[in-house]
């Protein structure tokens, strides 16, 4: 049957389902998974060094200083608040970084999301958990760390090089326990 609405009206209907699908893709995930993805997706390379993390602002902490970070292991984690991906992945994290914090591995958190959506950024933090210091608007960071894809983990060994990312053959846990243990 031809459809006799006005154009104005079929292209209302056509956005109106571009949007649905897309809020629906937003709420079932962000990516391929939290597991393995294609290669584009995992972040910087094995052996790359750590960038500056700079971010318009911070929220449960202080931006981080070059000395902050020097000797320790780090982790960085990059999320987005509509990301169901990353809701899934926050408790294990919390959990690491409450296994690991007192060892000298300091996990932090970028997001592109800027001002606007600060609230909601915040929201996320507090409904996951995670209290670690969180860079927003920290969209050079992010394209420095070769962010694809939501969430992306990338663990840093103690000289600031990635050992770990999406990539790697051993579990997240493993990664942060074998970059403590190798020596400086």
């Amino acid at each position: 049957m031809p459809d006799n609405r006005p154009n104005s009206e079929r292209s209302l209907d056509r956005s109106r389902l571009l949007l649905a699908a897309l809020l629906l893709a937003g709420l079932s995930g962000c990516d391929a998974g939290p597991k393995k993805r294609p290669s584009s997706y995992a972040g910087l390379p094995l052996g790359a060094s750590l960038p500056a993390l700079e971010a318009v602002g911070w929220v449960n902490g202080e931006a981080p200083t070059a000395e902050d970070l020097k000797g320790k292991v780090v982790v960085v984690d990059a999320w987005a608040y509509w990301c169901g991906p990353c809701r899934r992945e926050a408790p294990h994290l919390v959990e690491l970084h409450d296994k690991f914090k007192d060892r000298g591995v300091v996990f932090l958190g970028l997001t592109e999301e800027g001002e606007p959506t600060l609230d909601r950024s915040k929201a996320f933090l507090s409904e996951t958990g995670i209290t670690w210091p969180n860079g927003y608007g920290a969209v050079q960071a992010l394209r420095e760390l070769k962010v694809a894809a939501y969430p992306t983990v990338l663990v840093f060994d103690r000289e600031g090089s990635v050992v770990w990312n999406r990539d790697s053959d051993v579990e997240l846990d493993t990664a942060i326990e074998q970059a403590l243990t190798t020596k400086q």
